[in-house]
């Protein structure tokens, strides 16, 4: 049965993960601790990393004998068409570890853009079931945003550091626990479409920047509460959380708010379609229900 672990409330560490392809000081990599008590996410500290080591240290270095959560905003697993049509195991340590590992980024991305070049208009890339949902990239997606380049990156890097992925990789330490997360589709639940961030200086404007504050109302005392029955607290002490106009403090933060849920709410993977699990892997948010899965499926 895949289930997250259990412990109490007060012993939970969860960590919010804003990943991108190419981390660097202009672009880094934004990590948020947060501490789980009740249904209260008190805001610890961020972390600003510009190299994956970072992350890879971060992953081995947590204490074991403290049970932890962690999101990441990356695509942890392949289209399960995607996977089948390459003629690839179905299994998602073996695809990641005999077909992605082995090769350099720019072997991965010959790969994808070979892959587009063979199939026909509306056929090039595939979106796994929780994408569907969400509204999230496919996996195979190399370009604004680079999500295929941060799936090569991501999923390998957690398959050898040990940790326990629900669904797709069981064998890691229960109490060392990472999902995937997606904070686009949380900040669409909690203010619609209203846009909160851009990359580009030029398109900046006072309306992004009230989204952002407007998120943080609901995170603290609004519809957080109702839809992931978690609120946050000490966000204010966010170091950026507003002015960041790229959003990534925000997402981080986001990310950790569907880690926590996911630790509230275990999904057993036994009631989903079979290659969700083996294959593609689940957003941890509440929108990606296993009744919606199947209805996608």
């Amino acid at each position: 049965m895949s289930e997250l672990p259990r412990s109490s409330a007060s012993d939970i560490n969860v960590y919010g993960i804003d990943f991108t392809s190419r981390p660097s000081c202009d672009k880094p990599i934004v990590a948020v601790e947060c501490h789980l008590d009740g249904n209260l996410l008190r805001y610890v500290r961020t972390e600003i990393w510009e190299s994956f080591e970072r992350v890879e240290d971060f992953l081995k270095s947590q204490p074991y004998d403290s049970p932890w959560i962690a999101g990441i905003d990356a695509p942890f697993g392949l289209a399960t068409k995607f996977v089948k049509e390459k003629g690839w195991a179905t299994e998602w340590s073996r695809y990641v570890r005999c077909h992605v590992k082995p090769l350099s980024e720019k072997g991965w991305i010959k790969t994808l853009e070979r892959y587009k070049k063979s199939r026909k208009k509306g056929d090039k890339e595939h979106f796994r079931t929780t994408d569907r949902i969400a509204g999230s990239n496919s996996p195979q997606h190399l370009a604004n945003p680079p999500v295929g380049t941060m799936f090569y990156h991501c999923a390998p890097m957690l398959m050898k550091s040990g940790v326990k992925i629900p669904g797709l990789h069981e064998v890691g330490s229960p109490d060392r626990v990472v999902v995937e997360a997606y904070p686009g589709v949380a900040a669409h639940q909690l203010v619609g479409k209203l846009k909160y961030k851009t990359e580009q200086p030029s398109k900046r404007n006072a309306a992004q920047k009230k989204a952002r504050i407007l998120i943080k109302q609901e995170l603290t005392d609004g519809k957080a509460f109702k839809i992931y029955g978690i609120g946050v607290k000490n966000c204010g002490k966010l170091s950026g959380l507003i002015e960041d106009c790229k959003g990534d403090h925000l997402d981080a933060l986001l990310c950790c708010l569907q880690a926590a849920w996911a630790w509230r709410n275990p999904v057993d993977f036994r009631t989903l379609p079979a290659s969700i699990g083996l294959t593609e892997g689940l957003i941890a948010d509440p929108l990606c229900s296993p009744a919606a899965l199947w209805t996608l499926h």
